[in-house]
């Protein structure tokens, strides 16, 4: 029987992850991390939306000197994703369950909320693995044999996004095989 932990402990364990996370994401931010300055910076916005969670991670995490919708679109961003998820699992090792639902898929983020595209894809179920490179390769296959009309508009965002890049990255990283088998319940 697995190890029960308290809330404290995931608390704290999360935080561990999620700093690492954070510096995986933010890493070649200059001036963010003040470790030796005077003063931190701490940005701010009263926009409590989509917009203002970009518009604050925009600030904080693309590099110098890059735009950030250019840095938003390119390999550097998935690979930073990539990193980010790989210091999770190297922290935590076999004890994590990946899960997609393939449903009401839209263009953009979860975070859009009321403003995100319309739905255009049926939704497809459920996934789960333990290893995360089989279950992404499993769920963009899946989204990828949509009918042209459902999968038009998420191809074209994933790949104008340089989406797949994650799945290439993963593989190079070694966090996961790429084949797959899927089980149906």
């Amino acid at each position: 029987m697995p190890k029960q932990s308290s809330r404290r402990d995931f608390l704290k364990t999360s935080s561990v992850a999620l700093a690492v996370v954070g510096l995986y994401g933010c890493k070649s931010a200059s001036g963010v991390h003040a470790v030796g300055q005077d003063r931190s910076r701490v940005f701010f916005t009263e926009d409590i939306s989509a917009d203002g969670l970009r518009k604050v991670y925009a600030r904080v995490a693309a590099p110098d000197n890059e735009n950030y919708e250019n840095w938003l679109k390119g390999e550097p961003f998935q690979e930073n994703m990539v990193e980010s998820a790989k210091a999770v699992i190297d922290h935590f090792g076999k004890t994590i369950v990946f899960i997609n639902v393939l449903r009401n898929m839209s263009v953009d983020c979860d975070c859009a909320g009321v403003k995100a595209a319309p739905v255009k894809a049926h939704d497809l179920g459920i996934l789960a693995s333990t290893d995360l490179l089989a279950l992404e390769q499993a769920s963009i296959d899946m989204v990828y044999k949509l009918p042209e009309a459902e999968l038009h508009d998420l191809k074209e965002r994933i790949e104008s996004r340089k989406g797949l890049r994650q799945l290439s990255y993963m593989k190079e990283m070694k966090m996961g095989n790429n084949q797959y088998e899927i089980v149906p319940l």
